[in-house]
């Protein structure tokens, strides 16, 4: 596809790595709706042996809440929220 300018970069796709795609081809092929526990109790424990590994690797206390989100975008969005009620919670700050 041509395109007009040398610095459009919206079609640009990055890498596979191998643990990546290994977790694909399992998620595809467990079809697993992992929306709720009672449903897929075995991916509610993947996520919380998952959260623990995070936790572990950024040095965050135990307690510290974790949640997975559906991609990107909600990711991008779920850190604007938290961001937001942060700084709502500390307008001195």
């Amino acid at each position: 596809m041509a395109l007009p300018s040398g610095r459009f970069f919206g079609w640009v796709i990055g890498g596979t790595l191998p643990a990546d795609l290994a977790a694909d081809w399992l998620v595809t092929a467990w079809d697993q709706n992992a929306g709720m526990r009672f449903a897929t109790p075995a991916t509610a424990v993947l996520e919380e042996n998952a959260a623990g590994w995070i936790l572990d690797l950024l040095r965050l206390p135990p307690g510290t809440d974790v949640g997975f989100t559906t991609g990107a975008t909600m990711a991008n969005f779920v850190g604007l929220a938290a961001g937001r009620q942060w700084v709502l919670e500390h307008p001195t700050l």
